[in-house]
């Protein structure tokens, strides 16, 4: 049995001088015993973006060892975007960004008045689960169209289905490209915030 943990680490600074972080993630080979756990680190590696930050992963892991990560893609000229990328031991595969940010985050976390610092707070809901074949992954993003006024927040909840034969995990692939869009026939619908 494999598992997958994650880490967000920071990757340095894009041109416009804003720190940028990226996930590291470790395949992890569990084994018990009559004398105890023992481990195996059998890889790892980094997902990042270029100029933007990857943040936030949750991982799903199909029985075979198929794996995904879903998080947030956000930087100085993206809004906060839902995105995943298929995972193996040694690389991530291409970033595919499957619900687009519309909006900055406003969120009352940020605000003085609600107890915040003014940086609002983010990224308690990517999660990723295996269902057969196929993976659901989940993470948040701004769908834009949300009256944060009345939500205290304009933050949503991007949950999608995606199938193991629709991406397979890419051997030689770099993690840092361009977004690929997925078609959206294979992706559900945003869920909008709820209290």
């Amino acid at each position: 049995m494999v598992r997958i943990l994650r880490k967000s680490v920071c990757s340095g600074r894009d041109p416009i001088h804003f720190a940028t972080f990226g996930s590291g993630y470790f395949v992890v080979h569990p084994e018990i015993s009559e004398g105890g756990l023992r481990a195996r680190i059998q890889g790892q590696s980094y997902i990042s973006v270029a100029g933007n930050s990857a943040i936030y992963p949750g991982i799903g892991v199909t029985s075979d060892g198929t794996a995904a990560a879903a998080f947030t893609v956000a930087g100085p000229t993206t809004f906060a975007s839902a995105a995943y990328a298929s995972l193996n031991p040694f690389r991530a595969g291409p970033i595919n960004i499957v619900a687009a940010g519309a909006a900055p985050q406003d969120d009352f976390s940020g605000y003085v008045a609600f107890g915040g610092a003014g940086v609002a707070r983010w990224g308690d809901y990517s999660w990723g689960v295996a269902d057969g074949k196929s993976l659901w992954l989940a993470a948040e993003y701004i769908p834009g169209g949300i009256n944060s006024v009345d939500f205290f927040t304009d933050f949503g909840t991007y949950v999608y289905n995606v199938n193991r034969d629709w991406y397979p995990p890419q051997s030689g692939a770099s993690a840092i490209r361009r977004p690929a869009f997925p078609s959206q026939s294979n992706c559900r619908a945003p869920i909008p915030p709820h209290w």
